[in-house]
């Protein structure tokens, strides 16, 4: 997978275009593992926008055994991994970031907040 970096404009549409920039780097050496990655920066952007309610940058990092994706939002808010109910339709995006990568994390800058996660290649199905 090709590095690369993107700002998206907020907005709905911008889930979309993040999945499909990300998309566009997959290589087809990394076929197993673009379903997981575009469900994460699908959680990641959807963040993005609902709660940093700015724009958002997407980062791709390829290093030999595994791959970096990190999201940037402007917002100044503090991601939480946080419990939710069968009925609450929110609240399971971090869940899925910490259960499907092979590690992730929250870093926090003065103007930013950076959620990123790894993908070690050949340990997803």
């Amino acid at each position: 997978m090709p590095s690369g970096e993107r700002r998206f404009t907020r907005g709905v549409e911008a889930i979309t275009d993040a999945r499909h920039y990300v998309d566009a780097l997959i290589a087809p050496a990394d076929e197993d593992l673009r379903d997981v990655v575009l469900l994460l920066v699908t959680e990641l952007a959807t963040n993005a926008v609902v709660h940093g309610q700015t724009d958002f940058v997407v980062r791709v990092s390829d290093a030999a055994a595994s791959l970096r994706v990190e999201v940037a939002d402007f917002g100044g808010g503090e991601p939480q991994v946080r419990a939710a109910s069968p009925d609450q339709l929110a609240g399971r995006g971090l869940h899925l970031v910490d259960a499907l990568s092979s590690s992730w994390g929250i870093e926090r800058a003065p103007s930013t907040t950076t959620v990123w996660f790894d993908l070690h290649r050949g340990t997803h199905p």
